[in-house]
């Protein structure tokens, strides 16, 4: 079609310009009016064109890319400088993600551009061509339109350049050439524009396709690999031909998810780097030829380049250009290539690559199939394009973080809704749930939009109906696109023959306040997307980042069902919803009025999911081991690992294999049989770490025995008590644990009083030298013990059917709190309880059968015990236990010589360590990680342990005995903040929330009790129900939840903060202080080694801080009191700084060390009683330092 000379003798520039926007297929045109372009605007509507004024010159450019990616193109209009720069930051993410734009710039007149007048809209130095160079950047084009004679060309030249290249262009227009005539001469028999691409046929087109050809034919195991930029406009006819017709195994990128056609039966699922489905990854790991079409590899569609394609495998068709083996083809359009390829491959692939490529796929994805409404409502089956996406990590820390934060935070609630949740059973809404459930709505040709941040990840778990457009900014991840990019698409639906779509939006709240303004153009043009406002308070991905607990990362929040009546809206025009649960949005799914946006033409909706509880709920990929017992695994482990090292005792010069535990583990148990011990009796162990508490673990387990292990730190009444609690049947014993002689507690159990009050006490069985006694039980050493057991068939059979009546439900291990707060009690833990805990805590750490485990922790200790030995022995890696008890030279010799990677132990075993470190220096190169317990690590802390001993990652895990221990844990994933200021999220399994008082759940970042349930909780304390009752309570579902006397928040992204222990919090004067938050500050002081916070007694508040201090190694000095003082005040308030300072350790110490657990912990209540002590004696008050 051409222009009429006849008919144009009177047109003008610009009127020029509409026709030919107008004749490439636009209708609208977005923008913002200003002095320069206002003469410009009154051609539009003259032209049939609508005029779109949106709110800023920004948000009119996301609306311009939004009806681009909708319609195939679109324009925008400005004015130079203040106009055209805050439209840059959209045009140049159109640049990026290959949208076309045609962005027209009005300029001042020429006479004050050739005058080089002072105008407004510029610096003032005469310059007008200053801000084009910005446009040169991000435009594949830019003209400037300042001739008559001109100005078709150009304009011509930019439009169709703008739609073959499918990236933006920048056309400038002095404003008095807008209504300059351009002469009939001139446009006589000048074709109107169209959509078409060019036909290529040159020789730069034949030798790419030929070598393409080449390489396809060559490859065995080829892929496709589609994207979606510069594709769906212009090339998507050919594409979908080429995909049928090769029959190759086919992957979708993160931005081209509704570009590919999901029912193609060689469709295999999205490929978005480390992070795709197990599945996926093996095609990937297979593959030798990789032909991407239409993609970008970005850090956030390859999982932060973890999964990025070799370039050498790798062939990169884009729209006007191609990538092979290094070589660039010039100007040759993605349309040519793939109908050419269509017709010199077709079905003619050698049989081999076909065949097998076709029966790999079909069986790698048969279990896929989904089914899905259209928009008639009958159901059509779909392919899900991946799996949950929790299951996979990522080696890139950020990357998996984002991922993992899309599928698993937590969509939580406010307290007053929170009542009604527990009344009425209702579920929350999770992302994890959302995404997946919310493929059972979408319908047929629905356009999706998803901002940047968890929806944009978490659509990856949404399988799309045929038909639709997907819509995700992955490469210039611009935040509050998304809402202008809307209203563009809403309008591009209308103007075309799309009608029929649905606009959907998925935002947060805080990228929705970047570009609100937008409802009013929504609103004010009757457009009617459904916009999902997911509130998170704040900042998600950035408090990813960094930030969590900062200020900058929050927003204000806002009562969005407010914003319509705002902006305007007629109350007849718009609904809102606050959607709290999952049952209320599948009700307003299934509600007509809400599905069906064709029959109410003026609906604007939000889902708002701005209240938050406390309450998470763990991942449940692997399942639970229920009929494992300790007995199974290690039999299984030595059939797998035989002579492989799994412990070292450099102090007693053994290594214990994983054959050699499983043969002495059965002579233990059979010489416990012969001696009168049967199954479901107590064996108890006090010892230090040593290779035959370990043989006495599995011994015991493998016939059913409860094995007591029993803290070394025991006095001989302590001994005595938990001999009689427990109705011990036999005790093994160290005579010598590290330094300490144990003859009094040998000497205690061998007197006639305690033999006739302890009758059920058969033996009791020495390590190390013979105790000098005259009582029989006392006249056998260990090995002695074990050669008791006769090789019988009789022995044989004995041990055969103990072993076979074990359960893995029956208590493996009892564990006697450490009783930091009151008296000890008995912990019963099953197999299932501690199998499970150790083998999700390795899984956490990444252990392989490469590591080399370095444990200081003691045996008698969940941590030494379960995390230790029994993850190490699930994962098969090698542990070292370095001394019976804790040395930290020792431990630094046996990382060394045992070349470990790993570290495990508390803080104050670091703090040593480091210190023994510095006075005498290892060549320590082998440690990458470690696990800390007890407490979180301070930052200064970690980077020491990174700088001096080369941890590059430690990882923090909390818990308790009686939750076999570990309910949270950090990951490699968490940036560094979160490994020190949090203890993670919570574990596989694991069900934790806050409460107040009344047991009622708090929102996130509010303090309560930390509660939790699953698995892991113990059966009870041993013949203990009352004690039992108070800290294990169900609630009205029947759920059982132990409650752990420590004070904790949850954040909005699912972490604990362990702000202390309930009865430690300090009370100064009404007001709560967390004795934490005093402690990590304080160890941030260069001075400062470790450190205790505690309330110390006030006449005037009741309590006020006092702190427990032990000065650096090599410290010149201590800090006074007022040096401080002034240390917490440059965080913290004057109510948290020290009014009493004790200083441990040296010659003028209150004591020698801090008082501590056997496992580490200080024990706080002996140093609160010291303080409130020495206080009143000395009477120590407000401002003292002892």
């Amino acid at each position: 079609m051409t222009m009429e000379a006849s008919r144009l003798q009177t047109i003008d520039i610009f009127e020029y310009l509409c026709i030919q926007i107008k004749a490439i297929g636009i209708r609208s045109i977005h923008g913002v009016p200003g002095d320069f372009n206002l003469v410009a605007l009154d051609y539009v509507e003259r032209c049939g064109l609508s005029w779109i004024g949106n709110c800023n010159e920004l948000n009119s450019g996301y609306a311009a890319d939004g009806y681009a990616r909708v319609n195939g193109i679109s324009a925008l209009m400005t004015v130079m400088g203040v106009g055209e720069l805050s439209a840059l930051n959209a045009i140049a993410g159109a640049f990026a993600e290959y949208v076309p734009v045609i962005h027209i710039v009005a300029k001042p007149g020429t006479n004050a551009q050739m005058g080089r007048h002072c105008v407004h809209h510029t610096l003032g130095d005469g310059d007008f061509t200053v801000f084009e160079e910005m446009s040169r950047k991000v435009s594949c084009l830019v003209v400037n339109i300042n001739n008559a004679q001109a100005a078709p060309s150009l304009i011509d030249e930019a439009i169709r350049t703008c739609w073959v290249q499918s990236r933006p262009v920048t056309i400038f227009i002095d404003c008095d050439m807008v209504q300059v005539p351009i002469d009939h001469h001139v446009l006589s028999n000048r074709p109107l524009l169209n959509r078409t691409m060019p036909s290529d046929h040159s020789h730069e087109h034949e030798r790419l396709v030929d070598a393409i050809v080449n390489g396809i034919r060559c490859a065995t195991n080829p892929v496709i690999l589609v994207g979606g930029y510069g594709i769906l406009h212009g090339a998507k006819k050919e594409l979908d031909e080429f995909l049928r017709q090769l029959e190759l195994p086919i992957l979708a990128a993160a931005s081209g998810l509704s570009i590919v056609d999901a029912s193609l039966p060689y469709f295999s699922g999205l490929y978005v780097g480390s992070c795709s489905s197990p599945s996926v990854l093996n095609l990937m790991e297979s593959v030798d030829l990789v032909i991407s079409i239409g993609n970008i590899q970005s850090d956030l569609s390859t999982s932060g380049f973890r999964g990025v394609v070799d370039k050498t495998k790798l062939i990169e068709i884009e729209r006007t250009k191609a990538k092979f083996k290094g070589e660039i083809f010039e100007g040759v359009c993605v349309n040519s290539i793939l109908g050419a390829l269509s017709a010199k491959l077709g079905r003619n692939l050698p049989p081999t690559t076909t065949t097998s490529m076709k029966t790999s796929v079909c069986v790698d994805i048969s279990h896929q199939r989904q089914s899905f409404p259209t928009s008639d409502g009958k159901i059509q089956n779909r392919q899900l394009s991946t799996e949950h996406i929790s299951r996979f990590s990522s080696g890139c820390e950020l990357m998996s973080y984002l991922r993992r934060c899309a599928s698993f935070i937590p969509s939580l609630w406010s307290q007053s809704f929170i009542t009604e949740y527990v009344i009425k059973k209702q579920h929350p809404i999770t992302h994890d749930w959302l995404w997946v459930n919310l493929s059972k709505w979408l319908k047929q040709g629905d356009i999706i939009f998803t901002e940047t941040g968890t929806s944009s990840f978490g659509i990856w778990n949404t399988t799309l109906p045929a038909d639709a457009i997907f819509i995700a900014q992955y490469l210039w991840s611009s935040i509050g696109y998304t809402i202008g990019a809307c209203e563009g698409a809403a309008l591009a639906a209308r103007d075309s023959d799309k009608k029929h779509r649905r606009t959907i939006l998925f935002i947060g709240d805080g990228s929705f306040q970047c570009g609100c303004q937008e409802l009013s153009t929504i609103i004010r043009h009757g457009l009617n997307p459904i916009i999902f406002i997911i509130c998170n308070n704040g900042y998600t991905v950035e408090r990813l980042i960094h930030g969590q607990k900062q200020t900058y990362n929050d927003i204000q929040p806002w009562d969005h069902r407010l914003l319509p009546a705002v902006f305007g809206a007629a109350p007849a025009t718009y609904e809102t919803h606050r959607i709290e649960t999952t049952e209320e949005l599948e009700a307003l799914w299934r509600r007509e009025s809400f599905t069906d946006c064709s029959a109410m033409q003026k609906i604007f909706k939000t889902l708002d999911m701005d209240s938050h509880c406390a309450l998470v709920t763990g991942p449940v990929d692997s399942p639970l081991w229920l009929t494992t017992t300790v007995a199974d695994v290690v039999n299984d482990q030595a059939t797998k690992f035989g002579l492989k090292d799994l412990a070292v005792f450099p102090w007693q010069g053994v290594r214990l294999s994983y054959s050699r535990l499983a043969e002495r583990g059965r002579l233990v148990a059979r010489a416990l049989l012969y001696s009168g011990v049967k199954p479901f009796d107590c064996v108890a162990i006090l010892a230090g770490n040593r290779f035959e508490y370990l043989e006495l673990v599995v011994g015991g387990a493998m016939i059913g025995c409860s094995v007591l292990v029993l803290q070394t730190t025991y006095k001989p009444w302590e001994l005595y008590n938990a001999l009689e609690k427990t109705k011990c049947r036999a005790l093994f014993i160290a005579s010598i644990i590290g330094s300490r002689n144990m003859n009094e507690h040998i000497e205690l159990l061998s007197s006639t009083a305690t033999r006739s009050s302890l009758l059920g006490l058969d033996r009791v069985i020495t390590f190390g030298k013979k105790p000098c006694v005259e009582q029989p039980i006392f006249n056998e050493d260990y090995e002695d013990f074990l050669s008791s057991a006769p090789e019988t068939a009789e022995s044989y059979g004995l041990y055969d059917a103990a072993a076979a009546s074990v359960k893995p439900s029956d208590i493996a291990s009892l564990q006697f709190t450490s009783g930091t707060t009151g008296a000890a009690k008995a912990s019963m833990l099953t197999h299932i309880n501690i199998l499970n805990n150790a083998r999700f805590v390795g899984q956490n750490l990444r252990l392989t059968p490469d590591d080399n485990i370095c444990c200081p922790p003691p045996l008698f200790h969940c941590f030494g015990l379960v995390m230790g030995f029994l993850a190490s022995l699930i994962h098969g890696c090698t542990i070292v236990f370095p001394s019976d008890h804790f040395d930290a030279n020792l431990v630094l010799d046996s990382i060394v010589s045992e070349k470990c990677t790993a570290i495990y132990g508390v803080p104050t075993m670091f703090i040593a360590e480091l210190e023994a470190n510095q006075i005498q220096k290892r060549n320590i190169h082998s440690l990458r990680k470690g696990l800390a317990a007890g407490s979180t690590v301070a930052l200064t802390l970690m980077n020491k342990l990174k700088e001096q001993l080369g941890i590059e990652t430690m990882l923090i895990a909390y818990g308790m005995t009686e939750t076999s221990p570990v309910t949270f844990m950090s990951s490699f994933e968490d940036p560094v903040e979160m490994r020190v200021r949090t203890v993670g999220r919570v574990m596989p399994y694991t069900t934790a929330r806050i409460v107040n008082k009344a047991g009622q759940i708090l929102g996130t970042k509010q303090r309560g009790e930390l509660c939790s349930s699953g698995y892991a909780l113990q059966r009870g304390y041993l013949d203990d129900e009352e004690r039992t009752n108070d800290v294990m309570k169900k609630d009205e579902n029947g759920v059982v939840w132990m409650h752990t006397g420590d004070e904790a928040m949850i954040d909005d992204l699912g972490y604990c903060h362990i702000t202390g222990r309930i009865k430690d919090i300090i009370i100064r004067g009404g007001e709560n202080i967390f004795p934490n938050e005093i402690e990590e500050r304080l160890l941030a002081h260069p001075s400062i080694a470790e450190v205790c916070v505690i309330g110390t007694p006030d006449p005037k508040y009741g309590e006020v801080v006092g702190c427990f201090l032990k000065a650096s190694e090599g410290s010149n000095c201590r800090p006074g009191l007022q040096e401080i003082q002034d240390w917490v005040m440059l965080t913290m308030g004057w109510s948290r700084t020290p009014q009493v300072v004790f200083w441990v350790g040296g010659d003028d110490g209150i004591c020698l060390d801090f008082p501590k657990t056997g496992s580490g912990k200080h024990q706080k209540h002996l140093l609160r009683e010291l303080a409130a002590g020495y206080c009143k004696s000395h009477s120590v008050g407000i401002r003292s330092e002892v």
